[in-house]
């Protein structure tokens, strides 16, 4: 079985190299119809990075209900990667989504929830940055006034995990400023 695995692994990864993203979900949905093979950390991640490569809102929500049920199967909670929300956080804010905020910071507190039990799933200075992008996107679409202060908080908790923001984060921070008529906005 384990050999199997690697050999679905290794034919994952040839698919993904020529960008053939609708088969290597293919195979790893063929997967699951032979219970002795299993995915692996690595399959998991081809298919998240295959789903986001199609890049549709359908895929993404795809993507977005896997992690999910991953999250909460206790058989295959092991597979979930730090890298799986970092994706799909970026994938929802660049989706432009209706409601790519709400997905963003519902995801963004899942992740938060299970690291309290999967200290590998903490969250890192990317993923902060992913919300803050997020939230960034939505004061440019949508000119929330409170975009500002959300982002100054999530930075705020960043510097209280002593994660630094990158430049990505402050000009997040600088974009959403931008699109509020008042000039104090931020705390």
């Amino acid at each position: 079985p384990e050999k199997a695995s690697l050999e679905f692994d290794f034919l994952m990864k040839s698919y993904m190299q020529v960008k053939q993203f609708a088969l290597v979900c293919e195979v790893w949905e063929n997967m699951a119809e032979h219970s002795t093979i299993k995915r692996s950390e690595q399959s998991t991640l081809l298919y998240f990075e295959s789903l986001l490569g199609i890049g549709t809102p359908d895929a993404i929500q795809k993507a977005d209900d896997v992690l999910r049920g991953i999250a909460l199967s206790p058989e295959a909670k092991h597979l979930l990667l730090p890298n799986h929300f970092e994706m799909l956080l970026y994938s929802w804010a660049r989706s432009r989504h209706q409601d790519y905020l709400a997905r963003c910071n519902n995801l963004f507190q899942l992740m938060k929830q299970l690291s309290e039990s999967n200290t590998r799933l903490i969250p890192t200075q990317e993923h902060y940055s992913a919300i803050i992008e997020a939230w960034g996107l939505d004061a440019k679409q949508n000119k929330r006034k409170n975009a500002p202060r959300h982002i100054s908080k999530i930075i705020n908790e960043m510097n209280e995990k002593n994660l630094r923001p990158n430049a990505a984060s402050y000009m997040a921070l600088l974009k959403a400023l931008s699109c509020t008529d008042s000039p104090g906005a931020a705390p």
